[in-house]
């Protein structure tokens, strides 16, 4: 079942807008946000996407580029 997250791209070490959408997982939603796929262990240079639940917008899962 979809939920609500909203999505901040990173780009290059820039934050971008965040943007509201609907997906069945953070990971998916970070994967439509950034069209690259992506994966939840890597370095802050490699950061791609910030994703939070609409529910709760206090917690944050980071995604990092792929190797």
């Amino acid at each position: 079942m979809a939920q609500e997250y909203i999505v901040q791209e990173w780009l290059d070490g820039k934050a971008g807008a965040w943007r509201r959408l609907s997906a069945n997982s953070e990971l998916e939603a970070a994967e439509q946000v950034t069209g690259i796929k992506l994966r939840t262990v890597g370095k802050l240079g490699e950061l791609r996407a910030r994703v939070r639940v609409v529910s709760n917008l206090k917690e944050e899962t980071d995604f990092y580029a792929s190797q």
